[in-house]
């Protein structure tokens, strides 16, 4: 036998009759015969009430129980259906009211809770103040691991809209000193000295090897010049620079650079460097070149006198 039931929707006041189940309308919740009040899932702000938009569907609220909805009072949702919210409870959406979201679909937002965009549309990293990281032309700048690279202030570092490499302090050190990124031969990452990131180059603009205290030493396989005090090129038969033990490029006098085992200079009274019939300068004790007649280079003996056999 079927029988009728006359009860109230306590969310709106409502009254339906129904048989058997009964749908309060204003909560769209499903409740059975017998039930007093709709068996609803309600978000209730500060004051306990029910939380809803214009259509009457239950809404998620910021941390002051606040309905998240946009300009429109359409409720505001990401692909999880949970509305990300600045510090101040603001929903976080573009210039079109539409939700912002990472790749992640995260809200990025910047320091002061403002959702961080470009050109309004699209969600970029921030540097450490909150600022979006563009380069001259909007667009977002990344390193190749899709990174912002930031300097230590947090302002993005770019050689004419590109980016560019930074140490890990945030410093850029890939730049001489006219914020022009060095490059080698080969396209590689150049070295730059240790007090303040110039890049040490010739008079050709060349890229050149530095040590630690940011002294020239060596050439790069590109053939960048080495020069010694004299600014002479200076290279062994293997094209490389001869230094002592503390990087220091070996000169004499007249500023030529070979070097014998122990770092000392192999010259003649000319400057020339000497070598026997076998390509070896041969020296005293005390490291000066054993000459004859200030050209050709003598065989000496422990003391730096000349073998008679050579004579």
């Amino acid at each position: 036998m079927r029988k009728d039931y006359e009860l109230s929707c306590v969310c709106s006041g409502a009254r339906h009759v129904r048989s058997e189940r009964i749908v309060c309308h204003c909560c769209q919740i499903a409740w059975h015969l017998g039930s007093h009040s709709c068996l609803q899932r309600s978000t209730a702000d500060a004051g306990g009430g029910v939380e809803t938009d214009a259509g009457g569907v239950v809404v998620e609220t910021d941390a002051g129980g606040g309905v998240e909805t946009d300009a429109g009072g359409v409720v505001e949702t990401d692909a999880g259906g949970v509305v990300e919210t600045d510090a101040g409870g603001g929903v976080e959406t573009d210039a079109g009211g539409g939700v912002e979201t990472d790749a992640g679909g995260v809200v990025e937002t910047d320091a002061g809770g403002v959702v961080e965009t470009d050109a309004g549309v699209v969600v970029v990293e921030a540097d450490a103040g909150g600022g979006v990281e563009t380069d001259a032309g909007g667009g977002v700048e990344t390193d190749a691991g899709g990174g912002v690279e930031t300097d230590a202030g947090g302002g993005v570092e770019t050689d004419a809209g590109v980016v560019v490499e930074t140490d890990a302090g945030g410093v850029v050190v890939e730049t001489d000193a006219g914020g022009v990124v060095e490059t080698d031969a080969g396209g590689g990452v150049v070295e730059t000295d240790a007090g303040g990131g110039v890049v040490e180059t010739d008079a050709g603009g060349g890229v050149v090897e530095t040590d630690a205290a940011g002294g020239v030493v060596e050439t790069d396989a590109g053939g960048v010049v080495e020069t010694d005090a004299g600014g002479g090129v200076e290279t062994d038969a293997g094209g490389g620079v001869e230094t002592d033990a503390g990087g220091g490029v070996e000169t004499d006098a007249g500023g030529v650079v070979e070097t014998d085992a122990g770092g000392g200079v192999e010259t003649d009274a000319g400057g020339v460097v000497e070598t026997d019939a076998g390509g070896v300068v041969e020296t005293d004790a005390g490291g000066v070149v054993e000459t004859d007649a200030g050209v050709v280079v003598v065989e000496a003996d422990a003391a730096g006198c000349g073998d008679p056999a050579d004579v």
